[in-house]
């Protein structure tokens, strides 16, 4: 009973060690997994921030890299194969050698030889058998020699031929992660160019309502009332306030459109500003239309006299009637929400002088 405890007190914390060592284990190749996994999901993050031209050349050279690692497979499995077959003719190489040695160790029990009795001394007859024994000896050292070479031989091939697994094992594994990128960036053009579609669809329709409300108000600015002369202090200096506070984001003159080739023709500017900002009178002058055109929502049309005027669209109330005179400074009404070309809210603003705009950066302070 004594010897049983002992036993146990022997095993059991072998057997402890060993889980243990099977659980370091596991969690090593469990931390390494979650690395590869980690690995994969940043390459994931950093192709989401990519643009399509830089995409474009991830999957070249995404693609550059399979082909060399689906190459060095091919070369791996090769060689393995190559191994292979030399590992089996290396066997069939030693089964022969282990059957002749076998053979020789019957021979050597069948004939006794060291267990006859020899005849009576002869000289002569003693040197032929030494002789024969030596050639016999030297013939059985040779076969375990090669018995030996070939055993070596094979441990070799096998030692090889393992590595060479495991080596294809990582290589295959290289392989599926650089597939997944290519998988990633593949899905992540798709839904790039069919987002750019879906907004070049948008610009080109807004483009053509922006080009269909610019011909319009030219040909209401044909038609409006035209006070006979300037008493304004601004126009004439060429120096004027904003209308509303904010920045210009959209430029006077000939702008590129996010379709390629596509060029769009602003004879104003666009005013950065907040949904509700007050819009104020540039100069003196008498409101002489109000109304509501289609891209440009509810404008009014200032004339100053001289054949100036100033235009302000995307109102979304106007405080004044058309008709009335106006102070420069006075408020017109307020910027509404919507915006055709931004995702915040913008004034539309003109100056002209008779049919021909005015670049309003030029005055404005």
């Amino acid at each position: 009973m004594k010897k049983f405890f002992l036993l146990l007190f022997v095993i059991i914390p072998y057997l402890l060690n060993a889980s243990t060592e099977d659980k370091i284990e596991e969690l090593k190749k469990r931390i390494e997994a979650e690395k590869r996994e980690i690995e994969v999901l940043t390459d994931k993050e950093k192709i989401l921030s990519l643009s399509i031209s830089e995409i474009k050349k991830r999957l070249s050279d995404i693609k550059e890299k399979i082909k060399s690692v689906e190459n060095n497979k091919k070369i791996i499995q090769a060689e393995l194969k190559k191994l292979q077959i030399e590992t089996e003719t290396l066997k069939e190489k030693l089964n022969v050698k282990l059957g002749e040695v076998e053979n020789r160790l019957v021979i050597w029990h069948r004939t006794n030889l060291f267990a006859q009795k020899g005849p009576a001394f002869d000289l002569k007859e003693s040197l032929l058998f030494e002789g024969y024994m030596r050639h016999l000896f030297k013939y059985d050292r040779q076969l375990i020699t090669a018995l030996r070479e070939n055993k070596t031989s094979l441990e070799n091939n096998l030692a090889v031929i393992q590595k060479k697994k495991n080596e294809l094992e990582l290589t295959e594994e290289s392989l599926k992660q650089k597939r997944k990128i290519e998988e990633t960036l593949e899905k992540r053009e798709a839904e790039l160019l069919k987002k750019t579609k879906k907004e070049k669809d948008i610009h080109i329709k807004n483009l053509r309502k922006a080009e269909a409300s610019l011909r319009q108000l030219e040909a209401l600015l044909k038609k409006v009332e035209e006070i006979p002369q300037y008493e304004g202090k601004g126009l004439a200096k060429k120096v004027l306030p904003y209308p509303v506070k904010g920045e210009i984001v959209g430029h006077f003159g000939i702008e590129e459109g996010i379709v390629k080739g596509s060029k769009f023709t602003r004879k104003g500017v666009e005013i950065k500003a907040f949904d509700g900002a007050s819009v104020r009178a540039i100069d003196n002058g008498r409101i002489v239309h109000t109304g509501w055109i289609k891209a440009l929502g509810n404008i009014c049309i200032i004339s100053h006299g001289d054949g100036y005027y100033s235009v302000y669209g995307r109102l979304k109330d106007l405080t004044r009637k058309k008709g009335e005179d106006i102070k420069q400074g006075e408020v017109i009404g307020y910027v509404g929400a919507d915006s055709m070309f931004y995702e915040f809210p913008t004034l539309y603003f003109e100056i002209r002088k008779k049919d021909v705009p005015i670049n309003p950066e030029l005055m404005l302070r």
